[in-house]
């Protein structure tokens, strides 16, 4: 019923109007009357003629995540991203489900993919690390290669990794021998790689509760906590802080120039990142 419905859409004469063949180059295309699961539906339509990258940007969280949910309706949910954040305060706990999203949409990102990435204008005002410098810092393993046990272990500390007795969330480090357990920033679950010396013998995903294997790995990425990374440029009084300039860059610097960025209401998001500027928040873009 769903596929019936989107081909009816996709063929109807607005929706042909949207052809990217017909679109202005570097220019904005301001649509009206669009409201809901529409915009899922536009995103959905350019992405499989474009086959490129679409942004959606809505004005909350909330409705963004509205949107991937809807989005992945439409097309493969591996071709769906949400990269969301929280403008939270000290005393505030940071959301470790914002901060994966993060870091797998930035993953997918370094390596130039294609796909719909939904996004919100708190989460545009936090900076991240440059393209370059994030793909430098995921660390690749392969089974049956040499790699320094205590060197590894000093890497994933400066990734933002913690060492415990076991591994439970996501950014635990725990050793027992020659067993090197660490739980990704990205995935469902932890990861054990088995050494011998300073080789890497097997690789695998594990359950954190029963402890027992559950695939074999050939290799594995390990991508760091941009918490750890990035940081909101101010200084003490709220203010952007200069001496920081030029290391952090905008989740929006990592699209090509070829990317196709649509937002729902405009007005909402200008109000949004008011807010954010009134609570000394330095916007990156």
């Amino acid at each position: 019923m769903l596929a019936d419905l989107k081909k009816k859409i996709f063929s109807s004469p607005e929706f042909q109007q949207l052809s990217v063949a017909e679109l202005p180059p570097s220019a904005p295309v301001y649509l009206r009357g669009i409201a809901g699961s529409l915009w899922a539906f536009i995103a959905a339509y350019l992405f499989e003629e474009f086959r490129g990258q679409i942004l959606l940007v809505a004005p909350e969280k909330d409705s963004a995540e509205k949107l991937r949910d809807d989005c992945s309706q439409l097309v493969s949910e591996a071709d769906v991203h949400l990269y969301a954040a929280e403008s939270t305060h000290a005393a505030q706990p940071l959301d470790m489900t914002a901060t994966i999203s993060q870091v797998e949409s930035l993953k997918v990102l370094s390596a130039q993919l294609p796909g719909i990435y939904v996004t919100h204008a708190a989460a545009l005002a936090f900076a991240v690390p440059p393209r370059e410098k994030f793909m430098r810092e995921i660390i690749e393993l392969s089974a049956n290669t040499e790699t320094g046990f205590e060197a590894l272990l000093t890497k994933l500390a400066e990734r933002g990794f913690e060492r415990k007795s076991l591994v439970e969330t996501y950014g635990d480090v725990a050793v027992r021998g020659g067993i090197f357990d660490f739980f990704p920033f990205i995935g469902d679950n932890p990861v054990r790689l088995e050494f011998w010396g300073d080789t890497i013998e097997s690789i695998r995903e594990f359950d954190v509760l029963s402890q027992r294997s559950i695939r074999e790995l050939q290799s594995v990425s390990i991508v760091p906590n941009i918490s750890g990374m990035a940081s909101r440029r101010t200084d003490g009084n709220g203010a952007a802080d200069p001496s920081s300039a030029g290391e952090m860059v905008s989740f929006v610097d990592f699209f090509t120039q070829q990317a196709i960025a649509l937002t729902d209401d405009l007005s909402l998001i200008e109000k949004e990142i008011q807010e954010l500027e009134s609570e000394g928040v330095a916007l990156q873009f």
